[in-house]
């Protein structure tokens, strides 16, 4: 995994660049401890250091209900395809909360592969964030505090930097189409 340093400055510039990809969706503050997922519109409404939503990201992988196919007496059986290849961006995902979309991964790869939720899930760019829990969380206990893999790009909060953990393909395609934001890591011995 590449690991690179990206000064707080150009946040605002790397969702922008996200936004290339698709819509991005991050945590915004609704009541006083209350988070929902919304679409940024600018860097002041987002809010990093958001614990939890009141609907988890799941959302966006799977829908309450579903439409399986359709049946015309003359055309016979076709499979929807609306909302399936919207491009979204999730900004701001725990480390919890990628081990709920690890669950996720293994239940909908069963017996019967769903493969509504694995062309959604292939359409997000995930862009998980570290987080400080709180008195609410359970994360340590579940042994989901940490992880390794599944997001595109992990950013942690340094004070004045964010570190950036590139784990897939295409978080380093997003990190190369801009190399001047990020700078290599300097370790001290």
């Amino acid at each position: 995994m590449k690991v690179l340093r990206m000064p707080k400055e150009h946040l605002p510039t790397l969702l922008e660049i996200l936004r290339g990809w698709g819509e991005v969706y991050v945590p915004v503050r609704l009541g006083k401890n209350s988070y929902r997922w919304e679409p940024y519109t600018e860097i002041e409404r987002l809010e990093y250091s958001a614990l939890r939503t009141i609907i988890p990201a799941k959302k966006f992988f799977y829908r309450p209900t579903e439409v399986m196919f359709g049946f015309d007496a003359k055309k016979g059986y076709s499979a929807p395809t609306a909302g399936l290849d919207e491009r979204i961006v999730l900004f701001g995902i725990h480390a919890c909360g990628m081990h709920a979309l690890e669950t996720l991964d293994n239940i909908f790869a069963g017996s019967y592969v769903d493969s509504y939720y694995f062309t959604r899930r292939e359409n997000i760019v995930i862009v998980a964030t570290s987080c400080i829990p709180d008195e609410h969380c359970f994360c340590k206990s579940m042994g989901a505090d940490a992880i390794d893999e599944g997001y595109d790009l992990f950013l942690t909060d340094l004070d004045d930097a964010f570190l950036v953990g590139v784990g897939t393909s295409r978080g380093d395609d997003i990190v190369s189409s801009r190399p001047e934001l990020f700078g290599e890591v300097e370790t001290r011995r």
